[in-house]
């Protein structure tokens, strides 16, 4: 699986931006990709209570 880590480089109240740093496409297929979860954790891997802000989050899958 693939995973993310980023250190946010603003103060606590600011939006966070961040993007990865190297995008690496891997080859998938419907037949490999059922489902896809993404989790917001800190640094001990403990879920975030985001207190209901809104988070997006983009994955860029592109056809060969």
């Amino acid at each position: 699986m693939g995973e993310c880590s980023f250190f946010p480089n603003v103060s606590s109240g600011y939006k966070i931006v961040e993007k990865p740093p190297h995008l690496k496409y891997l080859p998938v297929t419907l037949d490999t990709v059922a489902n896809i979860h993404t989790y917001i954790t800190d640094q001990d891997g403990n879920l975030l209570n985001l207190c209901g802000e809104v988070v997006t989050i983009r994955l860029d899958i592109r056809q060969k």
